[in-house]
């Protein structure tokens, strides 16, 4: 277990661990087009997570991948969001989930403004740039409680740049515990994405180096996913919606049981649709605050 400071949610070790990927995230000047909507987790069919999308150059019509012979061209064209399998599509669902000590399951950063079981209470209380489709960045706030027992809020933000390794959505979770005691949370970001042409034939590396996960189309076509590890603590490779090696990371959250990640992938050798997740177990004191960070990159 880590213990993380209790000076800010922007912990200055997790900068470090993703520096070579975010040095120019947030000072680069974005060449194409941004638009960017986000809709809370949920994290069901008919919940999906944030959709990011990287636009064409204006007048530049988005193709399929079936068409694209470099990574130039994926990176100049590749839509994160929903629009369809076969066509831009990477990104279909998933978001962020917490367990507190004491919890007997993970639950989900909630669609509605409010939600409460028994005595968790969960409330959206703000965000920017939300589904207006006109900025880089978006985010989502929320407060969590179980009573008087503990407390904390959570900051979640999508930063979309384009640096030139390839388009790149940066994910980050800032929890502060608001509460008088020590706060030991699991935070989960699960996520089901599909490398075009199709969803069903992917496959999930872990990098040398424990730097991250990557997913691959079976067939070699690009382009390539990297799904940086960040400050995470542990990470887990799973089966998709319909295809063998056990339920999908989301279901994962939603059963009614804990999970912890293990570090293990789904073999190479067999192309399926893939879900992933990184998992985070932090100690944070009264007044102290915590950042998760990973992201999606197309390389």
């Amino acid at each position: 277990m880590t213990h993380a400071s209790n000076a800010s949610p922007m912990i200055s070790t997790t900068r470090q661990a993703l520096a070579a990927l975010v040095a120019v995230a947030g000072s680069v000047a974005i060449a194409a087009a941004q638009t960017f909507t986000i809709t809370p987790s949920g994290g069901g069919l008919a919940n999906p997570g944030p959709v990011f999308r990287h636009t064409p150059i204006a007048g530049v019509a988005a193709p399929t991948f079936a068409g694209l012979t470099s990574a130039t061209a994926a990176h100049s064209t590749y839509s994160f969001s929903q629009t369809g399998i076969g066509q831009n599509d990477a990104y279909w669902r998933g978001g962020w989930f917490f367990r507190v000590a004491g919890d007997s399951r993970e639950f989900a950063f909630i669609n509605a403004a409010s939600s409460t079981s028994g005595t968790l209470i969960i409330n959206r209380t703000g965000g920017a740039n939300n589904n207006l489709g006109t900025s880089a960045l978006a985010t989502i706030d929320y407060s969590v409680n179980r009573g008087a027992t503990w407390s904390f809020t959570s900051s979640q933000s999508w930063l979309i740049s384009n640096p030139a390794q390839g388009p790149l959505v940066l994910v980050r979770n800032a929890i502060t515990n608001t509460g008088d005691n020590p706060l030991t949370i699991n935070l989960f970001w699960v996520a089901d994405l599909d490398v075009p042409t199709l969803s069903g034939d992917d496959i999930i590396i872990a990098r040398p180096g424990n730097t991250g996960l990557e997913m691959r189309n079976l067939s070699g076509a690009l382009p390539i996913l990297f799904m940086p590890r960040g400050n995470a603590n542990a990470y887990i490779g799973r089966g998709g919606v319909g295809f063998p090696f056990g339920t999908t990371a989301l279901d994962d959250m939603v059963d009614a049981i804990s999970t912890n990640f293990n570090n293990t992938v789904p073999p190479a050798n067999a192309g399926f649709d893939r879900t992933y997740g990184y998992q985070w177990t932090v100690t944070i004191p009264p007044a102290g605050g915590f950042l998760a960070e990973t992201g999606i990159q197309i390389i």
